[in-house]
């Protein structure tokens, strides 16, 4: 089941892979600069290395052939005693032979765990992490401004809900102000108005309700109560028989 991911839940989703790319990727810069150290030590050390071996080469044959010489001459004195100095020679040589020889052994197996074949696929690599880098940090930022809208557009909203209720607010305490909003009333509802309260004084002496003798204006809280008597004045006064 698909999980639902608001824009903060993704900012931080994208802010932390940034991130842990970001480490990553020094990681393997770092690896990178020790690796390429490491295969220019490797070329030098095999280039000497070979240059050694190739002495050491000719030094061997002539060593072994001044050994050779030796050893077929006659027995004497002098003669074994340069005999000796060739055979003590010969083993140096020879020696140091081996010895250069296995450190270009040592020194191929090295070529094998560092050269410039791993080093361009780390380095691919590297590039692959930092396009990824860039396209995480290109969604972070774009949600970022997802959110910023969204919120912007939402202080938007409550600023013009807020006009709104101002503006219904002031237009209520306009039109329910019992104070100094007056309606006028025309000359004919006047004297309905005036029938009314004396056919009502009439009748019932105790009630007393006012209404002025001179209606000109009346005040909004009075005008439902007004309506209703104007109906029942105006449905009496058309009652009425006709003198």
């Amino acid at each position: 089941m698909s999980k639902y991911h608001t824009n903060s839940t993704s900012i931080r989703k994208y802010r932390s892979e940034y991130y842990r790319l970001r480490a990553y990727e020094a990681r393997l810069n770092e690896q990178l600069h020790h690796m390429k150290k490491r295969i220019r030590q490797i070329q030098q050390d095999e280039e000497q290395s070979l240059a050694t071996q190739a002495l050491l080469v000719v030094l061997l044959a002539h060593a072994t052939q001044r050994k050779a010489e030796l050893e077929v001459q006659p027995a004497s004195k002098e003669r074994n005693k340069q005999l000796k100095k060739a055979e003590k020679e010969f083993k140096e040589v020879n020696a140091k032979y081996k010895r250069n020889e296995y450190h270009l052994a040592v020194v191929e197996k090295k070529k094998d765990k560092d050269n410039t074949a791993k080093y361009i696929l780390k380095e691919a690599k590297r590039d692959d992490v930092t396009a990824r880098i860039q396209a995480a940090h290109d969604v972070w930022k774009k949600f970022e401004q997802i959110e910023q809208q969204e919120e912007a557009d939402f202080n938007a909203f409550k600023a013009m809900q807020l006009g709104k209720k101002e503006e219904n607010s002031i237009t209520v305490n306009q039109v329910v102000s019992p104070f100094n909003t007056k309606v006028h009333l025309s000359p004919r509802i006047v004297s309905l108005v005036q029938s009314h309260r004396q056919s009502i004084q009439d009748k019932n002496s105790r009630q007393h309700t006012y209404l002025p003798v001179r209606i000109q204006k009346a005040t909004l809280p009075g005008i439902k109560w007004l309506q209703r008597n104007l109906e029942k004045a105006k449905n009496e006064v058309l009652c009425q028989p006709d003198l």
